[in-house]
């Protein structure tokens, strides 16, 4: 409640924090990266995380429409947005404000828009683990073990969207002690979300995750050249993927911690020099994580008015 009713200030002292701390453990490393660093490399970086943010809000605006959630682009745009500065709220719970939005804006109810949000978050999993999926191979494999990967999970969806095959993913679920005691509220979510799981709903948006999330795999790879190490695209994918992944599933604000102690031990596993990988991950990560907040603050800023932010703020603190 107190991150909702603050954000702005919360977002400030984290952001406060980890510049601190970079600066104080890689104070060395981190001049040296900016120094040398090519700006046009720089202008590519941050395009691809531009072309990351606009893949995935054409895959959220898909979700909408699937979800049979009709609004004007615009405000689609403006919410999804601003809601990028709450990508380090603690396990990203800063984006239920696009349900407090949809409603607020558009009189659409949580029970109708927690699918699409739901399904937003899994497809991005989902396509981080497809991207995993390239570490054990080498060349044009790479790629067929991705679309592997995603075909199979497609394959799962399929499953769990038809009510006589998702029965026994239920019963399995009803065994395992973790799950047991949710299991009923489980079945509900599953099929609330059905209609989106089916293949002519998945498989495109979770194409579009796996390219806007390449694209990221694409700006660390940039950023290795241009810091002079010699890394293979596929390489940057997985590891770029998989540290993604990992600092996700610590449930920390935007996976900080996790995620660059994952990036910086993959690089030097695949013969990138220590200084070098720790100049690499906070580049990566001020391209993408920090560059993400900066937008959605400059977003909902200038459109306070128009996301009626006060009153929005307010409905999410009353329900928090």
């Amino acid at each position: 409640r107190w991150i909702i009713r603050h954000l702005f200030l919360y977002l400030a002292i984290v952001a406060g924090i980890s510049v601190a701390v970079s600066i104080l453990l890689a104070r060395g490393e981190l001049a040296r990266a900016i120094e040398g660093f090519p700006l046009s490399t720089a202008a590519a970086v941050l395009s691809l995380s531009t072309l990351n943010y606009a893949i995935r809000f054409a895959k959220w605006d898909r979700l909408l429409a699937d979800s049979s959630i009709r609004i004007p682009r615009g405000s689609s745009a403006l919410i999804y947005f601003a809601c990028l500065s709450m990508v380090v709220t603690p396990a990203r719970l800063g984006e239920l404000y696009k349900l407090v939005f949809l409603r607020r804006l558009h009189g659409i109810s949580p029970s109708r828009s927690l699918p699409p949000l739901i399904l937003e978050r899994a497809t991005d999993v989902l396509a981080l683990a497809a991207l995993c999926a390239a570490q054990p191979f080498a060349g044009p494999t790479r790629l067929a073990a991705v679309a592997g990967t995603a075909l199979l999970l497609v394959g799962l969806g399929a499953l769990l969207a038809a009510p006589v095959t998702r029965r026994p993913f239920i019963l399995i679920a009803a065994r395992l002690p973790l799950l047991r005691s949710r299991v009923d509220r489980i079945e509900d979510l599953i099929d609330g979300h059905a209609k989106l799981l089916v293949p002519r709903s998945l498989a495109p948006n979770l194409a579009l995750s796996i390219l806007a999330w390449w694209a990221e795999c694409i700006g660390l790879w940039l950023i290795c050249r241009g810091l002079g190490a010699s890394l293979a695209l596929g390489d940057a994918t997985w590891i770029y993927a998989t540290a993604t992944l990992l600092g996700n599933l610590t449930f920390l604000p935007g996976g900080l911690g996790g995620t660059e102690v994952a990036l910086k031990t993959f690089l030097q596993r695949v013969g990138v020099v220590g200084s070098t990988a720790l100049g690499a991950t906070l580049l990566v990560r001020g391209a993408t994580l920090w560059f993400a907040v900066v937008l959605g603050l400059a977003v909902t800023l200038t459109g306070r008015k128009h996301l009626h932010w006060r009153e929005v703020q307010a409905d999410a603190a009353a329900e928090s």
